[in-house]
């Protein structure tokens, strides 16, 4: 028997990277799958991949900062697989790498508003969806800079860390309708953003590697095993938790941080 057989899961964001990973390994394990993406098309592409391999799956076009949208979403997988049990907060976008008084309007709104308001639409959604299940589990996607923020990412790190929050927050309250809700914390992935951004600056791909403890970057697949892990039984005692997925990445960065005060201090 596979872990998730006759659970419903939501997924946002699921047209590519880390929800699409997690998409088709929840379907791998038996649940049904509703694929969440704002671009209808990557998402109707990766629900085809796993009805073709024997999982069922739907796509669902949303953008998860319209809270009708997400309403509607919600509405989707119960009208279409039953309810819901199992929802994965995942969708998101990359914020700029610059000093905070040089993010314009529309970037500072762009990324609350998917990142943080996007994931507390989609749980505001879904919560009376997993009441009426008597319970289930939310996993929200968060970043490895909401808990060591690099200089020049204020608002993509505020805005995760808000997540971080909400998860907390979202555990203790809804803990007694058994409803345990958690986070991860992926490190540096190899989504399809760092692929583009490598053509530009190929430096970055051995830099990671070699700043990473264990000598890799993550993959899709590696946050979405930790992802499934935490919505499946074998996590049934853990609530509000960030699961830090980064290969030790931010050890390290934290070390080399101590290393040069230490240095700049002369006690080095």
């Amino acid at each position: 028997m596979s872990r998730f057989d006759g659970k419903v899961a939501i997924v946002t964001g699921a047209g590519a990277g880390i929800g699409k990973s997690t998409a088709r390994l929840l379907a791998r394990e038996g649940a049904a799958v509703l694929l969440a993406d704002r671009d209808l098309k990557s998402g109707e592409a990766a629900a085809a991949e796993i009805t073709a391999a024997g999982g069922k799956a739907a796509a669902f076009e949303v953008d998860v900062s319209d809270p009708h949208g997400c309403r509607e979403m919600v509405e989707r997988a119960e009208s279409v697989f039953g309810g819901v049990d199992i929802v994965h907060a995942n969708a998101g976008i990359d914020g700029p790498n610059t000093l905070f008084h040089e993010h314009d309007d529309a970037i500072i709104e762009a990324v609350t508003k998917v990142n943080f308001l996007g994931a507390i639409y989609t749980c505001r959604a879904a919560i009376p969806a997993l009441k009426a299940r008597a319970g289930g589990c939310i996993v929200m996607t968060s970043s490895r800079v909401s808990l060591q923020v690099p200089a020049t990412m204020s608002v993509y790190a505020a805005a995760k860390a808000g997540l971080n929050k909400l998860t907390e927050s979202l555990a203790l309250e809804y803990g007694p309708y058994n409803i345990r809700v958690n986070a991860v914390a992926p490190g540096v992935t190899l989504t399809e953003f760092w692929f583009v951004l490598f053509e530009r600056r190929p430096e970055l791909r051995p830099y990671y590697e070699a700043l990473t403890p264990l000598g890799r970057w993550g993959t899709p697949d590696d946050m979405a095993k930790a992802v499934a892990f935490l919505a499946s039984d074998d996590a049934a005692f853990i609530t509000g938790v960030t699961l830090l997925v980064d290969g030790g990445l931010n050890l390290r960065q934290a070390d080399l941080a101590y290393q040069g005060a230490l240095k700049e201090l002369g006690r080095w």
